[in-house]
């Protein structure tokens, strides 16, 4: 960090330097440092190369300290196609080790008292002071001076620059646990943006309606767990779509043996990922730690399919919207589906089926397309003393010389 003086901030000065150089970019120094760090979202490619004139020190450089670190070095750089190994040489010299690269022979050596770095045999150093940073890719952060990004938690994601894991947020379909602090999934049929931080983010993908239970949270996300409530669900060979617990042999308000105070409580099985399959499951379960109780748990807030003849082209708390006339649609539809053209249908059709052709024109026993109709073939489509005119779709009659009227 010095050479006649200390270098300032934005600038370095290595071993044997005689000026102060400017930090690459993407990188920061404070006064007087030997090399500048990467910003906050780089990460340092690598702090070793080759020198080939005098020392490691006059490279800027330090020598490489092992044989194993000399094999280390060289494969980060990708020498001899990245898979060598240092080999000992054999000297009567006394001194220090150094890692060479002999280019004559492409052979890594690790050798006592090698001499000047030559461009023959260059010597392999470590924490040089000039140092590349790339950008960490979307996904991923690093802190300032970081040597290697490091990926976001699971479920979720940034967008770089990002120096620290604060910086990762949920990802697309995911949201914030208000527990365990980790990304939980919406729930069946939700989804939400990236970044979501509750589960009132969570709103119904497209082709389904209804709510997340923004209203009734705690039914939907357990406090114990922090899983995310699953729907429908399978007890006792009995499937139910609500949280409700209704098994044969009752359960007395939800539970077997509710005391007293608890009686106006459901059990919420459906809030952990693993709910009891048999009724002697439920008995060693009960009165453990993982139980989860919730004032009326019903779940009646949960995202249900569009049904057919009807869509929602949106996320969220929308409901489904009837399909117009001359269109179609399944179950789930994001949007219908226009009918084939010369065809229509009524309001809420539900297949393509529904389509018929319009008025004017009959459809194809071969192709199932509309072809129009000649209605002057019909000998009553027009009066004796008029002439019919076939038109697209339609036709028109005209008068004969001599005749007035509408044909």
């Amino acid at each position: 960090g010095w050479f006649k003086e200390m270098c300032p901030a934005g600038k370095y000065a290595g071993a044997y330097s005689r000026e102060c150089t400017k930090c690459q970019r993407n990188s920061s120094s404070s006064a007087g440092a030997a090399f500048c760090q990467c910003n906050g979202g780089f990460e340092t490619s690598g702090s070793r190369r080759l020198v080939t004139n005098g020392t490691c020190y006059l490279g800027a450089c330090a020598p490489v300290h092992s044989q194993h670190d000399c094999t280390a070095a060289a494969n980060a750089l990708a020498l001899g196609g990245g898979n060598l190994a240092a080999t000992p040489v054999q000297t009567n010299e006394t001194g220090p080790e150094a890692c060479i690269w002999n280019v004559s022979n492409s052979v890594l050596e690790w050798v006592k008292s090698a001499g000047a770095c030559t461009p023959e045999r260059p010597c392999l150093c470590d924490e040089c002071s000039e140092r590349q940073c790339l950008a960490c890719a979307d996904g991923s952060f690093s802190a300032p001076g970081a040597t290697a990004c490091t990926d976001c938690p699971l479920n979720s994601f940034s967008f770089f620059p990002a120096s620290f894991v604060t910086e990762c947020v949920c990802s697309a379909a995911f949201y914030r646990h208000s527990n365990s602090g980790g990304c939980s999934i919406c729930p069946p049929d939700a989804t939400s943006a990236i970044g979501s931080t509750s589960l009132s983010d969570c709103g119904c993908k497209h082709g389904y309606s209804g709510d997340t239970d923004v209203n009734n949270v705690r039914c939907v996300e357990s406090t114990y767990s922090g899983d995310t409530c699953i729907l429908p669900f399978t007890f006792a060979g009995q499937s139910y779509t609500t949280c409700t617990s209704t098994v044969s042999p009752a359960f007395e308000s939800g539970s077997i043996n509710t005391p007293a105070a608890a009686q106006t409580y459901q059990r919420a099985w459906c809030a952990i990922a693993t709910p009891p399959s048999t009724r002697a499951d439920e008995e060693a379960w009960n009165n453990t730690a993982q139980q989860d109780w919730y004032a009326h748990c019903n779940c009646t807030g949960q995202c249900r399919m569009c049904e057919a003849g009807t869509y929602k082209g949106a996320t969220g708390q929308s409901p489904c919207l009837e399909c117009a006339v001359g269109k179609y649609s399944g179950s789930a539809a994001s949007e219908c589906t226009l009918c084939p053209v010369f065809k229509t249908s009524p309001a809420v059709s539900t297949d393509l089926s529904a389509c018929q052709c319009i008025a004017g024109f009959n459809e194809s026993a071969t192709s199932g397309d509309c072809m129009d109709v000649n209605e002057c073939d019909a000998s009553t489509a027009c009066s004796d003393w008029a002439t019919c005119n076939n038109t697209f779709g339609s036709f028109s009659c005209s008068c004969n010389a001599g005749y007035h009227g509408n044909g």
